[in-house]
């Protein structure tokens, strides 16, 4: 199983804890300690995917939260609960204009108001106009990781980031775009990379 870098530097402590403990013969502490290093590495597995090469990817796995029209762009909300793969993926090909830090709250992520929350926005440029891609920490996720800068040349379904321990990722779509071409409702589930949650505007 392939896990992200960060889950294996967390992982690596616990499991070393939970051999003092073993030696030292604390057997229920070197348990616990064993669990957590199991849980770490599932929660920050990074599986490998087929990615789906028509229109435009979700960035993230996880339940849709919400379709809507933000200053007349659709929006797709995605909420990460802390079983899904919390690794995030480029939902077009394009080039990254810009990416923007903004200190928040930390409201739990399936709630309207985590909208304020600490996030990190990614601009990306594409052949459709400019997406943006919001990534929200929720009220244990603490860490927001994004692995592109402004300049580089992404493709459709490669890592771009992730966020730690329960989340949501909100998908802004150009203008060009309307809800007829949303693929996706309230309450499905999708994968980041393989779930298409939009039709181009030529398709």
């Amino acid at each position: 199983m392939k896990v992200a870098s960060e889950g294996l530097k967390i992982s690596g402590v616990l499991f070393g804890l939970s051999i003092v403990f073993f030696y030292l013969r604390y057997l229920v502490l070197g348990s616990v300690f064993l669990f957590f290093a199991l849980a770490v590495l599932f929660f920050f597995r990074d599986p490998d995917r087929e990615i789906n090469g028509e229109g435009v990817v979700s960035p993230a796995d996880g339940k849709v939260l919400d379709v809507k029209t933000v200053g007349g762009r659709p929006v797709v909300c995605i909420f990460l609960s802390l079983l899904d793969v919390h690794v995030n993926r480029v939902p077009l090909s394009g080039e990254v204009v810009d990416v923007e830090h903004h200190p928040g709250r930390y409201i739990p992520a399936f709630k309207k108001e985590s909208e304020n929350n600490e996030r990190n926005e990614v601009f990306l440029s594409t052949d459709w106009g400019e997406f943006k891609v919001v990534q929200i920490a929720g009220f244990s996720a603490r860490r927001i990781r994004c692995y592109i800068n402004p300049g580089e040349v992404v493709d459709r379904g490669s890592r771009f980031g992730l966020i730690a321990f329960s989340s949501r990722v909100d998908l802004y779509f150009p203008e060009e775009f309307d809800l007829d071409c949303i693929g996706v409702d309230e309450g499905d589930r999708l994968v980041a990379g393989v779930t298409k949650v939009a039709d181009l505007p030529e398709d």
